[in-house]
């Protein structure tokens, strides 16, 4: 593998930890919502509705208009300036987008902390949302098989599938030429539920701060990306 998909899957792997600390903010501080995982955040509103819940219902159509319009954003800020390569500049400048999302985000989170019921909580819902339907349709645009960093069921689906291939010894076929081992799509998992894990853990003690994270993450992003891919 060359250094150009080393440093590629590296940045997935990073992208899946913000993905996986946006989704245990959101539901630990943003009175149970996700605004990574659509899936998830589909049967909280469900549940919602058929509880006649009407607050909680509202909390994740938020959710779902916040990441609607990212992904309707990203697709289009990375459609139409596609570029080629492992990881052409309209996918550097998505992301570059989303940590400018975040930052509002984490600034709010850090001046207000706001509690439960208030509008700057639904600000912020709408944020995480917009900043995880951006990502999505950024990793969305590197076309790596199997690899989603927002939603995990389907980078489940494809490693245990890789490896049920593997162990009954059968050819994998109709496979993206993009694609890798199954080494990427278990550090994908792996960081999505470690950021989510320690994200929890450190709201517990410093609610404020830990929204910083996601930030800090995607600036190393935007800032490995525009060096190392700067010049394809």
């Amino acid at each position: 593998m060359d250094a150009s998909l080393r440093t590629r899957n590296r940045l997935l792997v990073l992208l899946a930890a913000v993905g996986g600390c946006l989704d245990g903010l959101s539901y630990l501080r943003l009175d149970h919502v996700f605004t990574a995982n659509m899936t998830g955040n589909t049967v909280l509103l469900a549940l919602a509705l058929g509880q006649r819940d009407w607050p909680h219902a509202l909390r994740a159509l938020l959710a779902v208009f916040g990441y609607v319009l990212g992904v309707a954003g990203g697709a289009l800020l990375v459609e139409l300036q596609r570029g080629v390569g492992h990881w052409p500049h309209s996918i550097t400048r998505a992301f570059a987008l989303e940590a400018g999302v975040l930052a509002v985000f984490a600034m709010v989170s850090v001046l207000f902390a706001p509690p439960p019921h208030t509008p700057l909580r639904d600000v912020l819902i709408i944020l995480s949302g917009l900043a995880m339907g951006v990502q999505s349709a950024a990793v969305r645009g590197l076309q790596v098989s199997g690899v989603a960093t927002t939603f995990i069921t389907g980078t489940i689906t494809s490693l245990v599938a890789r490896l049920t291939h593997w162990a009954a010894d059968i050819e994998i076929r109709h496979v993206h030429a993009n694609a890798h081992g199954s080494g990427l799509l278990a550090a994908v998992w792996v960081a999505y539920f470690l950021a989510a894990l320690g994200c929890g853990a450190l709201a517990m003690r410093w609610p404020r701060w830990v929204a910083l994270f996601p930030v800090c993450a995607l600036v190393v992003v935007v800032a490995a990306a525009a060096r190392r891919f700067g010049e394809d």
